[in-house]
């Protein structure tokens, strides 16, 4: 997921319009926004985080195992190990209790 789809999601689970999300950020109107999440490349952090916190997100920095890396490459080999759950309010860590019975 790109910061563009991260907004887009937001918007579409929290039911606000690009109106109300430029309104909530001091612009004039949608067109901003729209803008935003229509120009090639990122966004940029700041915007990336002004936008979601006004929505009432957060953006988390953690450290990965670097055998698994950084990158949505990383998060995707957690998920697919179910030690991950992407869900509609963010990323669950799952934990797994793999007991032996002796």
């Amino acid at each position: 997921m790109n910061d563009k789809n991260a907004i887009k999601n937001a918007l579409a689970s929290r039911g606000w319009s690009q109106e109300k999300l430029a309104l909530e950020n001091g612009y004039k109107n949608q067109s901003n926004i729209a803008v935003l999440l229509k120009e090639k490349g990122s966004m940029g952090v700041d915007n990336l985080f002004k936008l979601l916190s006004s929505m009432g997100y957060e953006i988390s920095v953690s450290e990965v195992a670097k055998e698994l890396g950084t990158t949505s490459a990383g998060v995707k080999a957690l998920v697919d190990l179910g030690l991950l759950e992407l869900t509609k309010d963010g990323i669950e860590i799952i934990e797994h209790h793999n007991y032996k019975k002796v």
